[in-house]
């Protein structure tokens, strides 16, 4: 009996007052009160935007021996060393153009190596000085307004069979569009390097065959002409002969 009457006794659930209404708020903020809060803080530090206006390095260090790393602005270490160009030559080769309908002298002209170009452009006083066949394009070549003169498409292109001036290297035809002016005659442009496997380096100056490497630009040298076969029966008369002269010299 002690120990039933020393146990605590909790109310049963489906005895419990509704906590609502006046007495609800009131139980609330009594139990409130008995809690501790506690609030979150976070300190941020202010970031600053930093710019490094310069970099101190011994004179004997690597980093100071590396050549256009520091500078005092426009001076650059580089400069003493190296000096480009303002302006690099431009690539000619001097070729002769092949034309069947043509009664003019194969003379060598300039052209204009240009790798720069999707199209191989012509002259139109070239087409009429060596009668080349005018074909009409199928659809107008845009040209812009490059030349000044209100032209901007081109409507006929012919066909451009070329060799090196001693005949030692000639070329695939190629299509070349006819424009009405032109800084060169000729500007042999991406498809012909591409369709005779040539290779433009600039630096060398030199326009390179893949298939037999040698430089186009350079004239190649012929052999010396060998005198032709004779047969056995010419060679019977000259050996007469010389034998009847030499038959007369000692008689003589």
């Amino acid at each position: 009996m002690q120990e039933e009457q020393l146990r605590p006794r909790f109310p049963r659930r489906n005895h419990l007052p509704a906590l609502n209404g006046p007495v609800g708020l009131a139980a609330k903020k009594a139990h409130d009160l008995g809690r501790t809060h506690i609030a979150a803080t976070s300190t941020i530090e202010e970031i600053r935007d930093l710019t490094i206006a310069a970099i101190s390095a011994p004179p004997d260090s690597l980093l100071m021996s590396t050549s256009s790393v520091l500078g005092t602005g426009n001076d650059w270490v580089s400069d003493e060393y190296v000096l480009a160009d303002l302006t690099v030559p431009h690539v000619v080769w001097h070729a002769t153009i092949l034309s069947t309908s043509s009664s003019a002298p194969s003379s060598p002209i300039p052209m204009l190596i240009n790798c720069g170009l999707p199209s191989v452009l012509i002259r139109e006083d070239i087409i009429e000085h060596f009668q080349l066949h005018r074909i009409k394009l199928s659809q107008p070549f845009p040209l812009g307004n490059t030349w000044g003169s209100g032209r901007e498409d081109a409507h006929e292109w012919a066909k451009l069979h070329i060799t090196s001036p001693d005949f030692s290297w000639s070329s695939i035809s190629c299509q070349a569009i006819i424009v009405p002016s032109l800084c060169a005659p000729v500007i042999l442009c991406n498809p012909f390097l591409k369709f005779n496997h040539l290779v433009l380096d600039i630096s060398a100056g030199s326009l390179m065959d893949k298939c037999t490497q040698c430089n186009i630009l350079i004239d190649v040298p012929r052999p010396p002409l060998s005198p032709p076969p004779t047969s056995p029966a010419e060679r019977r008369r000259e050996a007469k002969e010389m034998h009847h002269i030499q038959a007369q010299f000692f008689l003589g």
